[in-house]
């Protein structure tokens, strides 16, 4: 029974790309034609709205897992460009083909891939592969130079607008249509309060995101304030007057100035492009990374400024002077970075000497707590020495007995009832005894009426010669994933003890950073410490 994946995937905002239906379509189209089986398994995957140039989509993600554990045999999609569209993400996908015996046909590309493709083969394969490459960084350049272009000229580039505004379709002199920012009289009150709170009311952002939880001050979207989203808004170029002072401000930072000095004549507010982006390949959740100044575009937008330029520059002044020395005078906490609360957040650590009875405080704490409450996060502080010897202990037993690493590995979870290679084996060898036996039989048959019943069972034990094989797979695979897990733990073993020797003679960095290395999970739930490796 042969175990079929239809892949299908589409862009972001595509409209030129095949739909999902169509793609799937063709796809089964294939599968029909080609692979006639009345008892064939087709599996479907589908990536909407996502890019090939993302190898970390939900359904690739699934079908990657479902050909490691043996339950497909071929994979089909419209074109190789579905898969991916960097060749280095298709030399490391041809591996896992290889490794695991898979055959990929892309539709409308006119190639096979597998195992035993000829050179000549897999030069088309890489050759298609750096075509669909080329095309797509060609469309990232062309999409992103029609938004430098569309940013210089003062329209808004896409996504949601800042809080205080809203967007507003114009049509431009060549008749295209744009989007530019205009007052939103329903949020702006929330953004002149947070620059109220904050340039008046003698706080920190710590100090406002406290003082907004207790008086349950939200987003307009509704969503509780942290420090680092007000950071974010009052530090958005958009709300300020784009005149002399801020021209000055921003080129003097190194951002690329759109316009001259003169265009920026203090009656519309500065539009800035390129101050942010993703965190990469690789993250499901992506977090928005603060571009160097270098690479923000500085421009006259069409809108009014909500705010003045000696108003930012303030506000701005006072980030400044609000900058401490992150350095820490006492390193400690070996597990910093690596201990989590039992509410996602990484624990913080916290020192505090008592001169009066001469006593040290050593503790982790969860920021969220602290911040917000107990109502979303209950997890107390916890005595740091406490926590860093509880880990300490276990990797020493850990380092004398390394069969005691099983503990803190994360269990795969197996199937359940799997026989023994050697059961499956034999059960083959006897059933095709059986074939054997009855395609004898067959033969002196001389056309009885008895030749059709013999033939009925030679065509039910063929399909259980087949199961049987499919078992027999299914075993390989799972002794594979037993030997790779037996040279997983002895790497995480060295490290263990990489770890136990050092703690005498290295520094703490050295020691913080192998923990980051050696440790997968570490959380404190309020009672009990949980490690993997």
């Amino acid at each position: 029974m042969p175990k079929i994946g239809i892949y299908a995937r589409k862009s972001m905002n595509s409209e030129q790309s095949d739909s999902i239906e169509n793609q799937v379509l063709l796809g089964e189209e294939y599968v029909n034609k080609y692979y006639q089986e009345s008892d064939k398994q087709i599996t479907y995957y589908i990536d909407e709205d996502k890019s090939g140039g993302d190898m970390y989509r939900p359904d690739w993600e699934r079908l990657l897992n479902d050909m490691r554990n043996g339950f497909l045999d071929i994979i089909v999609c419209y074109k190789l460009d579905r898969v991916g569209r960097d060749v280095g993400d298709l030399a490391l996908f041809y591996r896992e083909i290889v490794k695991y015996n898979i055959t990929v046909i892309p539709v409308r590309d006119n190639i096979e891939i597998k195992e035993d493709m000829t050179p000549t083969e897999r030069g088309m394969m890489y050759i298609n592969a750096v075509f669909s490459q080329m095309e797509r960084e060609n469309t990232i350049i062309r999409v992103t130079d029609n938004m430098i272009k569309l940013a210089e000229k003062g329209y808004w580039c896409g996504g949601r607008p800042p809080i205080g505004f809203k967007l507003k379709k114009i049509v431009s002199d060549n008749m295209r249509t744009h989007s530019i920012l205009v007052e939103n009289s329903e949020t702006l009150p929330f953004f002149k309060r947070l620059v109220d709170d904050f340039l008046h009311g003698g706080m920190s952002l710590n100090g406002l995101e406290t003082k907004y939880k207790h008086e349950n001050f939200k987003t307009p979207l509704g969503a509780a304030l942290s420090s680092s989203q007000i950071w974010i808004i009052l530090t958005n170029p958009n709300y300020v007057a784009a005149d002399g002072l801020t021209y000055d401000y921003f080129a003097a930072m190194g951002c690329k100035m759109a316009k001259p000095r003169e265009a920026f004549d203090g009656k519309h507010g500065i539009l800035a492009y390129g101050r942010g982006r993703g965190s990469g390949k690789g993250t499901h959740k992506r977090k928005r990374i603060l571009n160097p100044p270098e690479k923000w575009i500085i421009t006259v937008g069409h809108h009014s400024p909500i705010i003045d330029s000696r108003t930012f520059l303030a506000i701005q002044e006072r980030f400044g002077n609000n900058t401490i020395n992150k350095t820490r005078k006492h390193k400690i906490g070996i597990l910093k970075g690596v201990l989590r609360c039992s509410c996602g957040r990484l624990m913080i650590t916290k020192y505090k000497y008592d001169k009066q009875y001469e006593v040290e405080y050593r503790h982790y704490y969860c920021p969220v707590r602290v911040r917000l409450g107990t109502e979303y996060c209950n997890t107390r502080m916890v005595n740091l020495d406490d926590i860093d010897n509880e880990v300490i202990n276990k990797f020493k037993e850990i380092a004398l007995d390394c069969n005691m690493i099983d503990k803190y590995i994360p269990e795969n979870n197996q199937p359940c009832g799997i026989r023994k290679r050697s059961s499956v084996e034999r059960e083959i060898k006897s059933t095709e005894m059986k074939i054997s036996n009855l395609t004898s039989a067959l033969e002196t048959s001389d056309g009885s009426g008895a030749a059709k019943y013999i033939i009925s069972n030679i065509e039910k034990l063929d399909k259980q010669v087949i199961a049987l094989k499919n078992e027999l797979y299914n075993i390989t695979v799972i002794e594979e994933k037993l030997k790779e897990k037996e040279v997983g733990k002895l790497d995480k073993y060295k490290k263990v003890c990489e770890i136990v020797e050092a703690l005498e003679t290295k520094d703490y960095d050295l020691i913080n950073n192998l923990m980051k290395n050696a440790i997968s999970e570490c959380i404190w739930d309020g009672e009990k410490l949980i490690v993997k490796l």
